[in-house]
Order: structure tokens, then C-alpha cells, then sequence
């Protein structure tokens, strides 16, 4: 309508005398209805005629000869815009996703419109009743998304799109997005590297003020989405960051992980230190720990998986072999011990430095337990460890027949041991996994050693497993070497990790059933000559399995990790000797009493 005045239409009632009744006028979104002549009219509030809708008009009719003109105008919407702009950096591309979070006021909108970066490509919207979306004909970087329909009060829009960026530039450059045609807009941006790339901002432009990725509200963040290396908060929608761009190396796997260190370290009143110290390790496929002992300490004795090891020393550091535990979900459990003295001139100072192993491993969790004589208090403390705990004081007697009973309860928890890895090892020759079922025998016989009768039945076991294996080896190469389908409907698994046969005895038996007596004789004998040769090697001598005394006055230190390889482990502490210092005290006491005497006899004489 070009006219902006209005007057509705009146129905009247032929015959009758008296007319009274109710007007509703219900405008459409986006008009707002003014009166500007009225008779026989008067305005009411809809909620008097029952109307709960506050956008109708309601006018009560007074006469039957009445008149209304209206004033129509169309009114403006007042839209107001929350957007967070996440923009993620990769080699030669950079990936935008925007979202948007409109609040549409007092007229719907059918039409919104964008204003993005220069090179925008792979332009996309979504979002309820999108019907398309274009280019302006005006300027190419702003986008008009049409709408099926017109959309009042909140309303949801996603937009994503690329930009193509020299692989090898150093600099990186963002601009902001607009939306065009708001009356509030609140806007957010995110930055994230990937691919190895690092970012960091030249300079801060004055439009942008820096967050953390938790302040952006919920709204706007995804729910899968991991926080941003960069946030911010933006002042004005038209900014330019630019940022240098920086490509990492390729960090290095480590071969192995120690979980974690317990340490245990005794001083005696002559200066001498024993200290022992258990790694647990997730060997993975590092074949030796190389370990290095403090200076002047001397290496005492090593077990691996409670098994004693000859390691070799080369350029100062000590070699450990890692041997595989025989459970997969077990870890190796290092644990050496060696002995060092404190020097005649520290010890006179009552100064104890305590430095422990040094590895070629990163360490998690260390924990060390110094004990000292129980003359002696730490007065102050230093080092690369944080006190946890006093562990008081503690007198274990060391008798011979302590010693025994504490042996004896070591022996049998390692029989204990050795049964159960027997039964493993079995269960491991039914399962199929021959590697698996050696490993587990092998240490129920090296830990069964002291047991003459469990280690024979142990011995047994394995070397028959052996001349199993070495049987199923030789004939399923000879089958491969002369007939391809010699070994029937028989599964013989190659493991991906070690490419070694899997098999399990019921899958044995069947293979080597289809050879006749003779063959099988044969190859028996001839596998246990390999035993025989392999047995033959010089073994690791048992070693002695010494008792920790824990005696004296204990405390705890502990570290959380140990980042660095090699890094050292020190304590410095400052002792005090309790008896040195009581004598001190009862001779100044005996001093004092004399004096007193003396002045008393001279007062006396005096008076």
C-alpha cells in the first residue's frame, strides 16, 4: 500500500437499534498500527476481551455509526548477532567454521547477509530454512543466505569454508567475519595448529583482546571440539591478526617407559651406604637399560624379573638386558643394588650427599627411602626431591634367626611365583602361543632352583616344549620345501610381531601325527641335540639374594617426573648427632654448676 492510513472495514446489523461490539486487529510481523481519527471508538487492552496475544489491537465499538483511521508503517527488525569464528591452520590450508547465534526482534528477517575474507573458497551455510545462498552482485566478498520463510527470535547459522596458503610461508594471516545488517554483534576467534605447526602472534591488533578458550561461551563451542591454542575476544568485527608460523620436528618415540622408581638407601655409623633401586619398566622393544652408578660406588648384584643377570659395563654405564616379562600386561621389573662410602671428610662435617642411579629413560614416580642411624636427626634438607613422609623410627633385629625366617618367606613367595608361572606357561602351550608358554617356563625354572624336585619338573617340562617346537619347525619346513599341501587342514599362524610360528600342542600333535614312527623319531633326536648345544652356553650364575635391613630413623622423598634422560638424582642432607650433642650439653652443665660454686664460695668468704 502506497497510502499508510487505513480504515477498516464496519459491519452493521440491518434492524437493529443498538450496536455494541469488540475490533481485533491483528497486524503482520514488521507493522506497527497507529491511530490517528477515532469516533464512536475506544482503544482497549486485548487482555479485556480474553486475548493473551500483546501484538493484536483491540478497539471496543461504542455507537453504530463509528469511525476508525489507522496510521500502518512497517517497522525495522532489530537483529543482534553472537558469532565465534574457530579458524584451524594446516600445511597449505587454513579451515574456517563459524558459527552464529542471532537474536531476530520486533519484524522477521528473510534474508542475511555476510561479509568474509578475501579467497574464501568452499563456501558453505547451514542452518533451518536456508533456501540458498549467493554472492552480492556488488561486492564479491559479502554473501546474502536467502530463507524460505521469514524467522523471528532466535535462529542458529553455521558457515565453513577454506583458504589457500603458501606451504612454505612463515606468516600467516586472519581476518574477521561480519555480519552486515546487525544492530549488536558480540564476536569471539579461535585459533588452533595442527600438522605439527606452531603459532604465535606478531603483533596484537587493538581490536582483538586476548581469552581463555573456557570464557567463549558454551553456546558457541562445540561439544567435541578440544580448546583452541589461541582465543580471543573481538572489540570490533573488521580486524586483521597476523601471526608467524613456526613447523616442529617429529618428536621422538621413546623405546621404552619406566613407570616408576623406588629407592632405598641405608647408612650405617661407619659411612657406609647400601642402596638398592627397583625400576618398572614397559621394555617395549629396547633390548638394555644403561645405567650409571655414582662415582666410587661399587655394583653389587642385578635380577631382572627376579631372574640374576650378568650385565656388561661399557664406556662407565652398565647394561641391563630387558627381558621380556613372560605375562604381556606385566611390566620388567629391574632391581640392582651397590654399595658406596661416604668420605672421611664429609662425614666429619655431619653433610650427607646421596646421589642415585642415573638412566638412559625418562622417570615417573620415584620414590626414596633413606634411612639413618637412629643417633642421627636431618637437621636441613636439599635436592631434586620433595620430602613426603617420616617413616619413624624402625629397629629390625638382625639375628640369625631373623635372617632365616626372612629368607625362608622369601623362597616361598618365589616357589609361589614359580607355580604360577608354570601353570601360565601351560596355558599359554594350550592357547597357542609357544613363545609365550618358553618365556614362562624358563623363569619357573630359573626361580625353582633352590626346590630340586619343583625344578626338575619344570626342567622337564620345558625342554619337552622345546623338542616340540624345534619337531614342528623342521616339518613345517619341509612340507613348504617339497609338498604345499602336506599339512592338510593344520593352521600354522606366523605372529606379526616376531614371525614366529603359533601353535597349540593340540595343533602339534595334529601335524606331527601325519608323519610316520620313523620321522618323528628322527626329528627328535636331532632336536634334542639342538637343546643339547643350546643348554651347553654358559648360563648366568645364581646370584646372592640379599636382605634390605631396614633400620633406623626413616624418610621419604618423592618426584613426580624425571623429564630428561640421564638427569641426576641427589639429596643433600645435614645430620646431627643426638649423642655428640647431649654430651656438649651435660659438660656445659657440669661447667655451669661450677661456676655457680665458685661465686658462692667467694660471696660467702666476703660476708
Amino acid at each position: 500500500r502506497e497510502d499508510p492510513q487505513w480504515t477498516p472495514p464496519s459491519v452493521r446489523v440491518l434492524g437493529a437499534s443498538k450496536q455494541r461490539g469488540q475490533l481485533i486487529l491483528s497486524p503482520e510481523l514488521g507493522l506497527r498500527i497507529d491511530t490517528i481519527d477515532r469516533l464512536g471508538v475506544s482503544q482497549i487492552d486485548p487482555i479485556e476481551a480474553n486475548i493473551s496475544d500483546r501484538t493484536k489491537v483491540a478497539f471496543r465499538l461504542l455507537e453504530n455509526e463509528w469511525k476508525l483511521v489507522l496510521d500502518v508503517q512497517p517497522v525495522d527488525a532489530w537483529v543482534e548477532c553472537r558469532m565465534l569464528q574457530d579458524v584451524t591452520r594446516k600445511a597449505g590450508i587454513a579451515e574456517t567454521n563459524a558459527q552464529f547465534r542471532y537474536s531476530i526482534k520486533n519484524a522477521g528477517v528473510k534474508q542475511l547477509k555476510l561479509k568474509l575474507p578475501q579467497g574464501a573458497i568452499g563456501v558453505r551455510f547451514q542452518g533451518e530454512h536456508v533456501a540458498n545462498f549467493q554472492r552480492s552482485e556488488t561486492d564479491d566478498s559479502e554473501w546474502e543466505v536467502n530463507l524460505d520463510r521469514r524467522v523471528i527470535g532466535d535462529y542458529r547459522l553455521s558457515l565453513e569454508y577454506q583458504s589457500i596458503v603458501a606451504a612454505d610461508a612463515d606468516e600467516t594471516l586472519i581476518s574477521g567475519i561480519q555480519s552486515l545488517g546487525t544492530q549488536l554483534q558480540e564476536s569471539y576467534l579461535s585459533v588452533r595448529a595442527k600438522q605439527r605447526l606452531s603459532l604465535e602472534p606478531i603483533a596484537l591488533p587493538t581490536e582483538l583482546a586476548p581469552i581463555e578458550w573456557q570464557q567463549v561461551p558454551s553456546s558457541l563451542r562445540q561439544p567435541t571440539q578440544e580448546a583452541a591454542d589461541l582465543a580471543f575476544r573481538t572489540i570490533q568485527s573488521e580486524f586483521q591478526l597476523n601471526l608467524r608460523l613456526e613447523r616442529l620436528n617429529m618428536a621422538e618415540v621413546l623405546p621404552a617407559e619406566a613407570k616408576s622408581v623406588r629407592l632405598r638407601s641405608l647408612l650405617s655409623e661407619t659411612g657406609v651406604i647400601l642402596t638398592e633401586a627397583v625400576f618398572n619398566i614397559d621394555s617395549g622393544h629396547k633390548p638394555n637399560l644403561l645405567v650409571r652408578l655414582p662415582k666410587g660406588a661399587h655394583f653389587w648384584s642385578c635380577y631382572v624379573n627376579e631372574q640374576s643377570v650378568w650385565p656388561a659395563t661399557k664406556e662407565g654405564s652398565i647394561h641391563v638386558p630387558l627381558m621380556r616379562s613372560s605375562d604381556a600386561n606385566t611390566d620388567t621389573v629391574v632391581k640392582l643394588s651397590y654399595l658406596s662410602i661416604v668420605p672421611e671428610e664429609v662425614t666429619g662435617k655431619n653433610a650427607l650427599s646421596l646421589i642415585g642411579p642415573q638412566c638412559d629413560l625418562p622417570l615417573e614416580n620415584i620414590e626414596w627411602s633413606v634411612f639413618v642411624p637412629k643417633s642421627m636427626v636431618v637437621a636441613e634438607w636439599e635436592g631434586t626431591l620433595d620430602p613426603e613422609s617420616t617413616l619413624g623410627l624402625l629397629t629390625e633385629s638382625f639375628d640369625l634367626n631373623t635372617l632365616f625366617s626372612r629368607g625362608s618367606v622369601a623362597l616361598n613367595a618365589q616357589k609361589e611365583k614359580a607355580e604360577k608361572l608354570l601353570e601360565l606357561g601351560n596355558s599359554f602351550a594350550d592357547r597357542g602361543d609357544p613363545q609365550a608358554a618358553r618365556r614362562a617356563l624358563e623363569s619357573a625354572y630359573e626361580l625353582s632352583k633352590f626346590d630340586s624336585d619343583f625344578n626338575e619338573d619344570a626342567r622337564v617340562q620345558l625342554d619337552n616344549l622345546k623338542v616340540q617346537q624345534t619337531m614342528v619347525g623342521l616339518t613345517s619346513w619341509r612340507n613348504q620345501a617339497f609338498s604345499n599341501e602336506a599339512e592338510g587342514e593344520v593352521s600354522l599362524r606366523v605372529s606379526n610381531e616376531d614371525d614366529q610360528l603359533r601353535f597349540s600342542r593340540a595343533e602339534a600333535d595334529q601335524l606331527l601325527t601325519r608323519n610316520s614312527a620313523e620321522e618323528n623319531q628322527a626329528l627328535s633326536e636331532l632336536a634334542r641335540r639342538f637343546i643339547a648345544h643350546q643348554n651347553a652356553v654358559l648360563r648366568n650364575p645364581t646370584g646372592l639374594r640379599e636382605l634390605f635391613p631396614v633400620h633406623g630413623m626413616g624418610h621419604r622423598f618423592t618426584r613426580r617426573l624425571q623429564t630428561e634422560p640421564w638427569m641426576e638424582m641427589r639429596l643433600d642432607m645435614e645430620l646431627e648427632d643426638v649423642k655428640r650433642g647431649g654430651m656438649t650439653s651435660m659438660i656445659l652443665l657440669v661447667a655451669g654448676l661450677m661456676v655457680l660454686a665458685y661465686v658462692r664460695e667467694r660471696l660467702f668468704k666476703q660476708g
